[in-house]
């Protein structure tokens, strides 16, 4: 009878820190990136970034390699463009890193630029300028994965170029015959 209850207490202790421990191990286990960024008001980001508003979507791409899900409390960053600060995001909504698997999040936020100097605002438009049309955008910041019912601070440094405009033409509508009739005028030559 010891030798049950010697077992019983070993499995009372053992399995629930072999469960933290797993929890704990996918938190930290896990990859984040940014894999894309838009700015979905306008196609122009050098006048939004002189009228000071600035609506940002971003989709936080979360690679979990652990052998649990978990769930994550909030993201937390600092933005940059062109090393310049722009503001602070965070999330309202919870959301969770995937076991062993990969899962993207959408994540918008709006900010108020009105802060910015306008010689940094002339340079992020210089550096645009620059580049074709990208911009380099900086995310400084953590994110907190929730273990049992305490979340725990992952910092996050990440690095991504987004196209502010593009000169590709834009399909303003389109007639499905003349579309068949293309396709096979280009057939025939």
């Amino acid at each position: 009878m010891r030798k049950i209850a010697v077992l019983v207490f070993i499995l009372l202790i053992v399995v629930p820190l072999s469960y933290l421990g797993m929890l704990y191990v996918s938190a930290i286990s896990t990859s984040y990136s940014i894999s894309s960024v838009s700015f979905p008001q306008t196609t122009n980001l050098m006048e939004v970034l002189l009228s000071r508003q600035l609506d940002i979507k971003l989709y936080l791409r979360i690679e979990g390699h652990g052998p649990l899900s978990v769930p994550i409390k909030s993201f937390h960053a600092q933005i940059f463009f062109e090393d310049v600060y722009i503001g602070n995001i965070k999330t309202t909504e919870p959301f969770s890193i995937p076991a062993s698997g990969t899962s993207t999040v959408p994540l918008t936020f709006h900010l108020d630029l009105s802060s910015i100097s306008l010689s940094d605002i002339q340079r992020i438009v210089e550096a645009i300028s620059s580049h074709n049309g990208e911009v380099k955008i900086g995310f400084d910041g953590y994110v907190e994965p929730i273990i049992l019912f305490f979340p725990i601070t992952v910092p996050i440094r990440y690095n991504v170029y987004s196209l502010t405009i593009s000169d590709a033409p834009k399909i303003t509508s389109m007639d499905l015959n003349e579309l068949q009739t293309f396709h096979i005028m280009q057939n025939t030559t």
